[in-house]
């Protein structure tokens, strides 16, 4: 679903092409969203692939929009980048190891819980 903004189509279609807009914005952000759940590489691959060319479409978007004079254009790329596309989780970045294991090494006090603490913990989890 493409549509053709020029001479021929004069812009009288902007709510159209506002929600044309809107639905491939949610569609990037369901492919993050994905892109952060999966952890097989050939559909992480393939979801970087198709979210970078969904980039490439809305940056589109957004010089058509201005071009046809519908008013600002801000909107339409704004957080759509592929630093939305990096893995989260306690081994995603290289600054976030770097900073643990600086921290790891500073860090004071008891490092293994008592009897009584694995106990007590113990105790809470008993399904009886």
């Amino acid at each position: 679903m493409s549509f053709n903004f020029n001479a021929k189509n004069p812009s009288n279609n902007k709510h159209a092409f506002r929600t044309l807009i809107a639905r491939k914005q949610q569609f990037f952000n369901r492919l993050v969203r994905r892109f952060k759940a999966s952890t097989n590489p050939a559909e992480r691959s393939f979801l970087k692939t198709e979210a970078k060319r969904v980039i490439t479409e809305l940056k589109n978007f957004s010089a058509q929009w201005k071009k046809n004079g519908f008013g600002n254009n801000a909107w339409v790329t704004r957080g759509v980048k592929t630093t939305n596309l990096r893995p989260t989780g306690s081994n995603s970045s290289r600054s976030h190891s770097k900073s643990s294991r600086s921290r790891a090494s500073r860090s004071y006090g008891r490092k293994t819980r008592s009897r009584a603490q694995r106990a007590r913990s113990y105790s809470a989890y008993a399904a009886w």
